[in-house]
């Protein structure tokens, strides 16, 4: 589900996501990012405080962004999964 950054910051959790539980690293992170940057910009994600992956991505559309997870993961827990860009829309 689409949800829009927060001064170029986006949080969502894995807390009552199906099939969450059941994931044991390394696995895939896939996000879409849509910019409205018009040139490339920068972005980060990290998985609990914990960087997992940066990616320069182009602007004027929405754009996939994969990342692998490899770091520990404790599936009986919610966990924090952030995206940080530019301070924009």
């Amino acid at each position: 589900m689409p949800t829009t950054a927060i001064g170029g910051r986006v949080r969502a959790t894995t807390a009552h996501r199906a099939g969450a539980s059941a994931l044991r690293p390394p696995f895939a992170l896939i996000a879409r990012i849509d910019s409205a940057s018009a040139g490339t910009t920068g972005f980060s994600i990290t998985v609990d405080g914990s960087l997992v992956c940066e990616r320069d991505v182009a602007g004027g559309g929405a754009r996939r962004v994969d990342c692998a997870v490899d770091q520990k993961w404790d599936p009986t827990i919610a966990h924090d999964v952030t995206i940080l860009g530019p301070p924009t829309a």
